[in-house]
């Protein structure tokens, strides 16, 4: 075997280390059987990979540093799905703290009384401005979403089948990240309080329909893709974030840009749906 070079071997010694996770992931118990397959196949595919490249030697550098180059982008766009999926059966207390250094935690607030069973919520629930979110995982608040959606009856009016709703929620959810606080459950928390508004103000008889699905789906998006960094912090540091919205409501914009992104993915259509709906107005 060939001696290899110190920056490839630098680079190897990272990307070992970066398959760890894909044996921890494996052994997530809320993970389906498909999902762990699909995970194992994956990382003897890149262990693969990387015994090539360690193999290769001093003979080819270049040609191996792309390949190595390559084997970080795909290993860090199946770390992200796989987050994803972990996340999405999460809460996301549960999430952040799997991923901090830390060993010691405040134990979490104890509720008044302990939260309902996620199969006994109902509305009057929902419309309660102490709800207890942090209590559900993602894939739970996502249901609720929905239901609060159909309990609006506003899917009709923007010819939103369930299945459609439900892709748009959960790919809201999956945009966020999820630092200690400007998380989905954190988004989620603060559309269920719109909810609890409407339901307990007078708020709804002064809003039209596309004012309150607009609302709705705001409250939800609000903090997409947000590092848990102020508008302060991305202007001073001149972040890609920054330089791309121009210093102006840094976040804010970027939370709405992305929004709408997701509206519009093909997959999706939202507005394909509604032609003569102007996008302005949501």
């Amino acid at each position: 075997m060939q001696p290899v070079h110190k920056d490839l071997g630098q680079t190897l010694e990272k990307l070992r280390s970066k398959m760890a996770f894909f044996q921890k992931a494996a052994t997530h118990p809320g993970l389906t059987k498909e999902q762990i397959e699909w995970i194992n196949k994956k990382s003897l595919m890149f262990n693969q990979v990387l015994t090539s490249l360690q193999d290769s030697g001093s003979q080819a550098q270049e040609p191996a540093s792309v390949m190595a180059q390559s084997l970080i982008t795909n290993i860090r766009k199946v770390k992200r799905e796989v987050l994803g999926w972990i996340k999405f059966k999460s809460t996301d207390i549960e999430v952040f703290r799997s991923q901090s250094k830390s060993e010691k935690w405040i134990p979490l607030m104890n509720y008044l009384a302990p939260p309902p069973k996620f199969s006994d919520i109902q509305n009057a629930d929902l419309a309660d401005i102490n709800f207890p979110c942090m209590s559900y995982t993602n894939q739970e608040l996502c249901q609720l979403a929905e239901r609060i959606f159909k309990e609006q009856d506003l899917l009709t009016e923007f010819k939103l089948g369930p299945e459609k709703l439900e892709k748009i929620i959960k790919r809201v959810c999956l945009d966020y990240n999820v630092p200690a606080y400007h998380n989905f459950t954190h988004g989620f928390n603060v559309f269920q309080m719109f909810y609890a508004i409407l339901k307990k103000t007078e708020l709804a008889t002064v809003l039209d329909r596309t004012e309150k699905f607009a609302a709705l789906l705001a409250a939800l998006g609000h903090d997409l893709n947000h590092r848990g960094y102020n508008n302060a912090y991305e202007a001073k540091l001149q972040s890609k974030t920054a330089l791309v919205y121009f210093d102006t409501a840094i976040l804010e914009s970027m939370h709405a840009s992305l929004l709408i992104k997701i509206l519009k993915d093909p997959e999706i259509g939202f507005f394909d749906l509604l032609p003569d709906l102007n996008v302005s107005e949501i």
